[in-house]
């Protein structure tokens, strides 16, 4: 009797799925990275100083902090063991 592969089925998505996640977030991060660079650069030159650059860098990371924050708040659970009935 042969054993059936199930775990294959399973295993095969999630890890196509961590791949894209992981993938996602890593071009999302190196085109921040560019185009931060290049921000900077600009308002560095528009502005002669880099407090316009520091400025919008605050502005975007409050940003992403309250995003961050928001993010998925409802699916949280604490898990506590059943009280114990004093029959």
């Amino acid at each position: 009797m042969q054993k059936k592969a199930t775990n294959m089925c399973v295993v095969s998505p999630v890890i196509a799925l961590t791949i894209l996640v992981f993938g996602l977030i890593f071009l999302v991060h190196q085109t921040g990275s560019a185009l931060g660079s290049w921000l900077a650069g600009s308002l560095f030159e528009s502005t002669g100083g880099y407090g316009a650059a520091y400025a919008l860098a605050c502005a975007f990371l409050f940003c992403a902090g309250v995003t961050a924050l928001k993010i998925d708040t409802g699916a949280r659970r604490i898990w506590r063991a059943a009280p114990v009935s004093a029959n």
